[in-house]
């Protein structure tokens, strides 16, 4: 994986890609790139629930499958990475 996605930047790809400069477009066509299931998606789901992101007008699961045919890997949250953490 090349690049892990910011939540900014994957709305903005569902709904506004124009919004994105010409570098992140070629990023994201070029690159294997992947989303934070925990930072990303969850952080889309809270704004949806308290009506802070209505211009993305998909349910979580269509979102997802969005992502997924547009190539982008979902990555998951493991208790290996919460325990990598302590050592940070």
């Amino acid at each position: 994986m090349d690049f892990i996605i910011d939540t900014q930047i994957l709305i903005w790809s569902v709904i506004y890609p124009n919004k994105l400069s010409s570098k992140v477009r070629e990023i994201l066509e070029n690159n294997s790139n992947g989303v934070s299931q925990i930072r990303s998606l969850y952080e889309v789901a809270i704004k949806q629930k308290i009506g802070k992101l209505s211009e993305l007008d998909l349910s979580m699961s269509d979102l997802i499958n969005c992502l997924l045919k547009d190539g982008f890997e979902i990555l998951s949250l493991k208790n290996v990475h919460i325990e990598a953490y302590e050592r940070i």
